[in-house]
């Protein structure tokens, strides 16, 4: 059995304020979260960092991201973040030509330029 099909991975929104005091929108994908049975996901303080760190954004901008992470999803514990408004994708256990998993509503490009976004369900013909 192919353990990456259990796989899931969120995207939600923050905010933070750029260098000028600019509210700014920003959707962050974190993979390998946890789903609970409530639809809440959760995810560690480790992986936004990793994420953030891929940005290229200043430390002030960076801290109002976190500051508006530990305000609307952190537990007590603050290493540990849950969220109950992300768009959560589950893994298809498949891999793409560069060897990354597909997931769920993940856009495709075969090699004839048909492009599809990947979902779950019965496929019918119309």
């Amino acid at each position: 059995m192919n353990m990456d099909r259990f796989k899931f991975r969120a995207t939600f929104s923050t905010s933070y304020y750029d260098e000028n005091g600019n509210d700014k929108d920003i959707k962050l994908t974190v993979c390998d979260v946890a789903v609970y049975s409530g639809g809440e996901i959760g995810f560690s303080a480790q992986q936004i960092e990793t994420i953030i760190n891929t940005l290229k954004l200043s430390e002030i901008e960076q801290d109002t991201i976190w500051q508006f992470i530990n305000d609307n999803y952190a537990t007590s514990s603050y290493e540990w973040f849950v969220c109950n408004n992300a768009i959560i994708e589950q893994c298809t256990g498949l891999k793409d030509k560069n060897r990354n998993l597909i997931y769920e509503g993940d856009i495709l490009q075969h090699s004839w330029r048909a492009k599809g976004v990947v979902r779950f369900g019965k496929y019918t013909e119309s």
